[in-house]
Parts: structure tokens; sequence; C-alpha cells
């Protein structure tokens, strides 16, 4: 399990907010035979667009207060935490 969500990690590198939201809701995700997990995250984007909506405003607010990497930390960890 983890080396599918490592690589969903690699295929989200390039969209932090993208990223950011699969570490809060990786644990609703179900698993697919027809699909990569990747592919799964895509299709809860494309289901939950408000979700992302709000992961994109926290961004925003958030990084006038720290930077990226503490922002990524901080999600991660909370995601961790839950």
């Amino acid at each position: 399990m983890n080396e599918r969500l490592d690589e969903v990690r690699r295929d989200l590198a390039d969209d932090p907010e993208a990223l950011a939201l699969f570490e809060l809701v990786k644990h609703r995700l179900r698993l697919s035979e027809r699909a990569s997990f990747t592919e799964v995250f895509r299709q809860y984007m494309h289901d939950h667009p408000a979700e992302l909506a709000d992961v994109y405003r926290e961004w925003e607010t958030v990084m006038e207060e720290e930077t990226q990497e503490e922002y990524e930390a901080r999600v991660a960890w909370s995601a961790v935490a839950s």
C-alpha cells in the first residue's frame, strides 16, 4: 500500500494543492483494479471540487504567513495524526 501512496505523491509532486488534498483524503479512497490510485484520486478531485477549492483558499491564506514547506509539513502531519 505504501508503494501506491508514494506513486501518487510522485505523480502529484508538481501540484502541491492536490497533494495536500490527497494527504487529507487518502484514507477515503477505494482502490480499483481498473484504475491506478492516482486515477482514483483524480476522479475524487473531479467529484469533489469544493474540497479542492477549500484547499486552494487555505493555501492562499497560509502562504501569506508560512512557507510552502512549512504548510506541506503541517498538512502532512495533520493527515498522519487523523
